[in-house]
């Protein structure tokens, strides 16, 4: 027995071209997010691996033992952007600082974090309640090598800021937090 291909020129029969067109959309809306949106593989607890990289104070590359890399955001933590122009003068301007003093910290965090973290093993823990990824895909987690949580690292030598997500650690950290150390 013949099968019979599942679009035809009859299977269009009827159809205006505008419906042709929205079914089209939604069907590559529904493989785009289906296909190439990352999964929620991974359940909420602690892994370890090694540093490969520290993008800016606040954001590292990790790759577990298995050699799966993830890209971590410090939970709780926001530092002065470094790559982003458009993000730095707004910073500067709601700090009331130089764009250029805004840069300086934070490259003295991404310096501080990687002088701690590059090419070390580290523990990163996402925790029971918070959400597992940021609008930029990566996995929202604290960080702690050789048992030091990097997060409170940065907050106490004031170079980062708190942000307001909803954690665990929210009350400990407003409690350490010093104020951010722009240059004089």
């Amino acid at each position: 027995m013949k099968r019979k291909p599942l679009l035809t020129p009859r299977s269009f029969r009827g159809k205006s071209p505008l419906q042709i067109v929205v079914l089209l959309v939604l069907a590559g809306l529904a493989y785009f997010v289906t296909d190439r949106q990352p999964a929620d593989d991974l359940p909420r607890g602690s892994y370890e691996g090694f540093c490969t990289g520290v993008i800016d104070g606040d954001t590292l590359d990790i790759r577990t033992r298995d050699g799966t890399p993830y890209r971590i955001r410090l939970l709780g933590m926001d530092c002065m952007e470094i790559h982003n122009e458009e993000k730095m003068a707004k910073q500067a301007r709601a700090y009331g600082q130089p764009v250029e003093a805004v840069r300086r910290l934070g490259h003295k965090a991404r310096e501080r974090v990687s002088s701690l973290a590059a090419g070390r093993p580290v523990t990163w823990t996402i925790p029971e309640g918070t959400r597992l990824r940021d609008p930029y895909e990566r996995v929202l987690a604290y960080v702690e090598v050789h048992g030091m949580d990097l997060g409170e690292l940065l907050l106490k030598e004031g170079l980062a800021e708190m942000r307001r997500d909803r954690h665990p650690k929210a009350a400990e950290y407003r409690s350490i937090a010093a104020p951010l150390a722009f240059d004089p």
